[in-house]
C-alpha cells in the first residue's frame, strides 16, 4: 500500500479507515488529533514535532525559504528526476526552471577557502603536497600552513582548534578544514553551500565524532564553537582534538544549544579509506569527495600500515594521470571566484 504524504494531509480520516483496513490495525484516534497528544522522549526530533494537520502547507517546498534547498538536492542527486517521474509527480523539468528563478542561491556553488596545516618534516610535507594537488585538479582556494613540530602527535593534534581560530579570524567566507593526509576527489562546496549551521562535522555509526573534515560558516556562533572546543581541550590534557566533539556530538541530539548551530556531514566528506564500517550497510556504495589516507600509521608496522601504502601508490598513480580541469574551466574557476570574493564584506 502506497501512502502519499499529500493525500494523508489532504484527507487524514480517510488515510486512517484506509491504513485500518489495509493493516487490521484499529486507530481508535483521529489522525488529525495527533498534535493533541504527548509525543515520547526517544521520537522527539527534528521534523517531528506537534503541530495541527495543515493542507496549506503542502506545496510550501516552492517558496523561497525551502525552495533552494530543493533546487541543491536536484542538482546534487539527478537521479531524483526519475524517482518524480516513476511517482507521477512531475513527468518534464519546467517546474525546476521555475524554482531556479525563484531560488537562485540553489545554483551557487561558489567556493570558500580549504584549510589545513601540517609539521614541517619530510613525511607531513609530502602529505601537504599530495593534498594540493588533488585540490588544484579543482582550482579551488587552498591555504596550507607549515608549523613546527610540537614535540609529540597528540599535542600537535591538540593544536587543531587553536589553528582554526586563528583562521577564522583571519580570513571572510567559509572555511574547509581538512586533515592534511587527505585529497579531494571532487568539489565539496556544491554540498556545503547549502548548509544552514555554524559548524558541520562527520560523526560516524559508532557514535563518535571524527576532526578530519570541518565545515566553518562566518558567523558569530562558529566563533563560539571554536572558543568552546579550546575550552573543551584545554580542560582535558590528555584528549586528543576530537574527543571534545564526540561530547558536542551526543549534546546536539539532547540539548537545544542556542550559542552555535551544528550539522553532520555525511560519510564522503571524511571518508577514511578502508573503513568500511563507516556507513550503514544500506548504503554501503559511497563515492568520497573527501578522502583520508591516516598518516598516523607511518608510525606502527603491520596491516594497517601496508593498506595504506597500497592506496597512496595508487591514489599518487592517479594525480599523475588525470589532468587538471582545462584552461576555459580555469579561467571560469578564477573569474568566479573574484566574483565572490568582491560579494562578500572583509573584516575590520
Amino acid at each position: 500500500m502506497t501512502v502519499r504524504y499529500e493525500d494523508v494531509v489532504s484527507n487524514a480520516e480517510e488515510q486512517r479507515f484506509a491504513l485500518s483496513r489495509f493493516t487490521g490495525f484499529p486507530f481508535e484516534l483521529p489522525f488529525a488529533d495527533f498534535y493533541k497528544s504527548e509525543i515520547s522522549e526517544r521520537l522527539r526530533r527534528p521534523l517531528n514535532g506537534l503541530r495541527p494537520v495543515d493542507p496549506s502547507r503542502i506545496a510550501s517546498w516552492k517558496e523561497a525559504g525551502n525552495a533552494a534547498r530543493v533546487v541543491r538536492q536536484f542538482r546534487l542527486a539527478p537521479e531524483l528526476f526519475e524517482s518524480l517521474d516513476a511517482w507521477k509527480y512531475e513527468t518534464n523539468r519546467d517546474w525546476f526552471d521555475e524554482l531556479t528563478k525563484v531560488a537562485p542561491e540553489g545554483m551557487d556553488d561558489s567556493a570558500g577557502l580549504i584549510v589545513a596545516y601540517f609539521t614541517e618534516d619530510n613525511h607531513y610535507v609530502q602529505e601537504a603536497r599530495r593534498l594540493e594537488a588533488s585540490v588544484k585538479r579543482f582550482y579551488l582556494p587552498l591555504s596550507l600552513t607549515g608549523i613546527s613540530n610540537q614535540g609529540d602527535w597528540l599535542v600537535n593534534v591538540r593544536f587543531k582548534a587553536r589553528f582554526l581560530s586563528h583562521v577564522r579570524k583571519a580570513h571572510c567566507g567559509p572555511l574547509l578544514y581538512v586533515d592534511v593526509d587527505s585529497v579531494i576527489h571532487r568539489d565539496p562546496w556544491p554540498y556545503l553551500n547549502g548548509l544552514d549551521c555554524d559548524v558541520a562535522f562527520c560523526a560516524f555509526r559508532d557514535g563518535k565524532a571524527r576532526s578530519g573534515t570541518i565545515y566553518l560558516a562566518d558567523t558569530p556562533g562558529a566563533s563560539h564553537f571554536l572558543g568552546d572546543w579550546v575550552r573543551r581541550i584545554d580542560d582535558n590534557p590528555a584528549a586528543w582534538d576530537q574527543h571534545p566533539l564526540d561530547d558536542i556530538a551526543r549534546e546536539q541530539r539532547t540539548i537545544n544549544n542556542t550559542t552555535y548551530r551544528v550539522q553532520f556531514l555525511p560519510p564522503s566528506l571524511c571518508w577514511v579509506f578502508d573503513r568500511v564500517g563507516q556507513v550503514s550497510s544500506l548504503c554501503s556504495e559511497v563515492a568520497p569527495i573527501i578522502e583520508h589516507l591516516q598518516a598516523s600509521r607511518e608510525g606502527k608496522s603491520g596491516p594497517l600500515l601496508e593498506r595504506r601504502r597500497e592506496r597512496i601508490a595508487a591514489l599518487d598513480c592517479q594525480l599523475i594521470a588525470q589532468p587538471a580541469a582545462s584552461e576555459s574551466d580555469a579561467q571560469e574557476c578564477v573569474i568566479r571566484r573574484i566574483l565572490l570574493a568582491s560579494q562578500r564584506s572583509r573584516r575590520d
